[in-house]
């Protein structure tokens, strides 16, 4: 059976988010009904299906296949879904064919390199954007005053 295009969206969104209920916000379901709608999505063959493929499009580039150089928004994407555990052992985790979830350390790498890409770290150790402040620590000269 063919998709709608709202589920179409609903998957697209499904796969950029990883959240049923706001997936289904994105798609235009009614706010009422997210949950209901988010659940019987996912509950669709023909919605898994398609979820299924744009993960593998998101993984092996958009043709399924590796066929040429990754671009910056696929490494991104891979990155992301590494982070997140949805590959498994070179599979996807939507598909139910089990496989190990990558290591906390790969995990961990994933989201450093992600955050590197956005430039949520400085030089210091934050944003930058933070104001410092000097902490004084009293000692006991400083207590008999």
């Amino acid at each position: 059976m063919a998709l709608s295009e709202r589920q179409q969206r609903f998957c697209r969104e499904y796969v950029a988010c990883w959240d049923e209920q706001e997936a289904a916000r994105r798609a235009g379901y009614k706010e009422r009904m997210l949950d209901y709608w988010g659940r019987r999505n996912l509950r669709d063959e023909a919605v898994q299906q398609e979820i299924k493929r744009l993960c593998a499009a998101a993984v092996c580039g958009f043709g399924g296949e590796v066929n040429s150089l990754a671009d910056g928004e696929e490494i991104l994407m891979f990155l992301t879904a590494v982070m997140r555990g949805v590959v498994r052992d070179g599979k996807n985790a939507t598909d139910g064919s089990g496989g190990n979830l990558p290591k906390v350390s790969e995990r961990t790498k994933a989201a450093e390199l992600l955050g590197r890409n956005q430039h949520l770290f400085s030089e210091k150790g934050g944003r930058g954007d933070e104001q410092e402040f000097a902490v004084r620590i009293l000692g006991a000269d400083d207590l008999a005053e």
